[in-house]
């Protein structure tokens, strides 16, 4: 802000000198002013109506490096009055001096701003008046001012000074840039800069099919945030018609009062919300959109700026045209049509179904059933099948639910994965509660009922049918964390296509984990063929239980990688350790009233917990790349640009797409990613490594994972240094990986 004030002062200067040099005639009024009123589809607008003589131009709302925007401000009766301003139009980009950036506005048009009704219809009671300052420029600067205050009338239409024709005011307010929600296309990161103590914006493209005239106007422009100075945007384009950006940002805040630093740990005091006008390069229109950053990138840096410098430069003074480019081509491409039938798919997704039974996510429910199922072998058949049918309807209305949930999402515009669910604070502190008092019960601390089960402690969580349905519901949430072969395939299908498919896709993946039980139930015979019951269920029961209580530990580190909130952690640990202790003495204790009084105190601690929740989670940290990058891998954080950086190196990458909560990439890490043999290929081989961290949700992942067939983590590629991916899919083994490398 500082260099921009010095700019103006010194070319302000220096105008009566520039002006002796030049000897064009200086016209009397560079501008013309006026305003109007006129009503569009029942509300009532005022136009501030500027009319430039040829090749001069007034400031827009940033006007750059230097220059002032144009000021108005209203009064009614001599007070200040604040009226609703519509969008800016749309800036021109000048090149002043030697390398001077300035935005600003040409020819005619308006601002424009909305009235109240009360107002209109009192002009003459309520004298109105609009002061008007600005500065025009072209090789001289003239600022200038002017008060308007001729709209004394009631006739419906009210002007002074310079007038549009209606037709014209209709026009100009159509043109105007159309807020929008963030474009899926734009990817958009914010690193620190190290050669400058202050930030840089990259971003790109991914979709700009269509011709985009780049010769006097920006792909991106900000709109001024304090305390952020924006410098001049750079473009490029790669060899397959994607478009690049950057634009360095010089950090004010030492000019501020109080003075501000950068955060040296990358994290904002309050989040900076940056409001961009953007050129749309597929609908050839103007946007205003908005992105809040709580954070910058502390590295990173000089990679993207190495990619960005293998890149073919945009001459903006002369143009450029975006090429067309083919789907092939497209780092996000959509997925191939599907040449299978439906049946085809829900086949699929009935066997990803049933291998979910021995997914270690899902396991100690199962074996709770399967206990179940033993204790009740002797009885007659109605009662099993009775049972078996109730733990059935409660997995299959739990993924009816989340089938109705992805189509919900999925209308709304926003992209969505398998696990989603996992992604939210909400969901995980509330698995932790329940498979914290499942851990308790399976050791024996306190007991309650499953259906048939024997009644050991004197505390009844359920039993009857509500247990049943319980249980079929428990599964299918701790089912979600994990992935299972030909579910991928069957899920791809799924998430890209209408409500009715999605529907059947997922009742099927539901029916493939329920069919077991299902069996059994209308073939009570074939318990038979269990173990009879015995000192091992008790043994088995307590293990299961120890495991449960060490999945907490898993689940607490998902919590603070989505809050990245201490407190969420610390209150919901006491809560647990109250809780635990409660239902222990509960036992203990005759008195209702007493009982109900032991569970207020960590009640109160969960409500706590749940409320320091941020609305709005934080982006995803690098905490998890840092915790992979300790077992000794020089792992780096996945990006498009990234992978096309390391094919313009003709380098092998290994991609790993993963999350905190996805227990199968847990068990790919401890069985291969975290092996000697892993380590020593990757060194053997010079392999570069990339992980996208999907513990937070990640749009653009998503739609990579669902352009390659996959709609979930984990995730494998390997990209050759001719850029061509090979799809690893869920599994990976060190054998099938050489043999693609010394292929």
């Amino acid at each position: 802000m500082f260099s921009q004030i010095l700019v103006i002062v010194l070319f302000l200067w220096q105008a009566p000198l520039i002006a002796m040099d030049n000897q064009e005639e200086i016209p009397a009024e560079p501008v013309l002013v006026g305003m109007q009123t006129f009503k569009k589809d029942n509300q009532n607008y005022l136009a501030i109506n500027f009319k430039n003589h040829p090749h001069w131009h007034t400031y827009w709302q940033n006007p750059g490096d230097s220059g002032l925007s144009i000021k108005v401000k209203f009064t009614v009766n001599n007070k200040p009055l604040e009226l609703e301003a519509l969008q800016w139009p749309s800036p021109t980009r000048f090149t002043e001096g030697e390398n001077l950036w300035t935005y600003g506005l040409i020819n005619e048009y308006s601002l424009f701003y909305r009235l109240p009704e009360e107002l209109t219809s009192t002009w003459t009671n309520r004298p109105f008046k609009a002061n008007l300052t600005w500065l025009v420029c072209k090789h001289i600067c003239i600022p200038g001012k002017k008060e308007l205050n001729s709209l004394t009338t009631d006739s419906g239409v009210n002007e002074t000074g310079v007038t549009f024709s209606h037709d014209q005011l209709q026009k100009l307010l159509m043109l105007l840039p159309k807020k929008a929600q963030w474009p899926k296309e734009l990817d958009i990161v914010l690193k620190k800069d190290p050669t400058t103590d202050g930030l840089v914006l990259f971003y790109n493209f991914s979709s700009a099919t269509k011709h985009l005239k780049i010769n006097d106007i920006n792909f991106l422009t900000p709109l001024r945030v304090s305390p952020l100075d924006f410098r001049h945007e750079s473009l490029a384009l790669d060899s397959k018609g994607i478009l690049y950006g950057k634009t360095p940002i010089s950090w004010d805040g030492e000019y501020e009062e109080p003075p501000m630093q950068l955060p040296k740990d990358g994290l904002f005091e309050k989040p900076i919300t940056m409001t961009f006008h953007l050129f749309h390069p597929e609908r050839q229109e103007a946007q205003i959109i908005e992105k809040t950053f709580t954070r910058f990138d502390l590295n990173g840096t000089e990679e993207l700026n190495q990619f960005f410098s293998l890149l073919s430069k945009v001459d903006l003074k002369k143009g450029a045209d975006l090429p067309q480019k083919s789907t092939s081509s497209d780092p996000f491409p959509l997925p191939a049509p599907q040449k299978n039938g439906l049946l085809y798919f829900l086949a699929l997704a009935f066997i990803g179904g049933l291998i979910l039974n021995i997914m270690p996510c899902v396991l100690p429910v199962i074996s709770l059933k399967l206990f179940h199922l033993l204790s009740i072998r002797e009885k007659n058949k109605s009662l099993i099948l009775r049972h078996n049918l109730l733990y059935s309807f409660g997995v299959l209305a739990s993924f009816l639910v989340m089938a109705i949930v992805v189509i919900v999402i999925k209308a709304t515009g926003q992209g969505i994965g398998w696990g989603f669910q996992m992604q939210s604070p909400g969901f995980i502190l509330a698995m932790i509660l329940i498979i914290y008092v499942l851990g308790l019960n399976m050791l024996g601390l306190f007991e309650f009922h499953t259906p048939g089960g024997n009644k050991i402690g004197a505390i009844k969580l359920g039993e009857g049918p509500f247990a049943d349905f319980f249980n079929g519901v428990l599964a299918t949430l701790l089912a979600t964390p994990c992935s299972a072969p030909f579910l991928g395939t069957a899920l791809t299908f799924a998430f890209t296509s209408p409500p009715l498919e999605i529907t059947l896709t997922f009742l099927a993946i539901g029916l493939g984990l329920a069919s077991p039980f299902l069996l059994t139930g209308f073939f009570p015979a074939l318990i038979k063929f269990l173990p009879k019951p015995g000192q091992w269920m008790i043994t088995l029961k307590k293990a299961l239980g120890i495991i449960l209580l060490i999945t907490l530990l898993w689940l607490f580190d998902i919590l603070f990688a989505l809050t990245e909130n201490q407190m969420v952690c610390l209150a919901l640990g006491v809560g647990l350790i109250l809780l635990g202790i409660t239902l222990i003495f509960r036992r203990k204790v005759s008195n209702k009233l007493a009982k109900n009084v032991l569970l207020i105190f960590p009640t109160v601690l969960f409500i706590y917990a749940y409320q320091l929740i941020p609305e709005q989670l934080p982006q995803a940290s690098n905490r998890y790349l840092e915790e992979k990058q300790s077992k000794g891998l020089p792992w780096e954080k996945w990006s498009a640009e990234k992978m096309a950086y390391y094919q313009q190196k003709q380098e092998w990458v290994f991609i790993d797409f993963t999350a905190k909560w996805c227990v199968t990439c847990k068990i790919n890490d401890k069985t291969v990613l975290e092996t000697k043999s892993f380590k020593t290929f990757i060194e053997k081989n010079n392999l570069k490594l990339l992980l996208g961290d999907y513990t937070n949700g990640d749009p653009l992942i998503e739609k990579f994972l669902q352009g390659h067939g996959l709609v979930g983590v984990p995730a494998y590629f390997i990209q050759r240094p001719n850029g061509q991916l090979i799809n690893l899919g869920t599994m990976i083994n060190i054998q099938r990986l050489e043999k693609i490398v010394l292929d």
